[in-house]
């Protein structure tokens, strides 16, 4: 299960909600809700999920990983 947050929000869903394995983005999910801040469980399908939050413009938080071992952090790019 993965989950999305948004302020106090919480959504939770398993990888066939975002599409990670095919590669396509999903309305119903983080372009919808645009979350400030995703933690996601990396413990499986990890190409398929970076590539998902770079496609619909995340990026890792990389600064975590010395933390937290079990999840990732995502945040919006910055387009500047």
């Amino acid at each position: 299960m993965y989950r999305i947050m948004r302020s106090r929000e919480v959504i939770v869903a398993s990888p066939p909600y975002f599409s990670f394995k095919a590669g396509m983005s999903n309305r119903r999910g983080i372009e919808r809700f645009s979350p400030e801040l995703v933690c996601i469980e990396a413990a499986a399908e990890q190409k398929a999920i970076l590539r998902y939050f770079a496609e619909n413009g995340y990026e890792r938080i990389d600064r975590y990983l010395k933390f937290d071992f079990a999840n990732w952090y995502f945040r919006p790019r910055d387009e500047r």
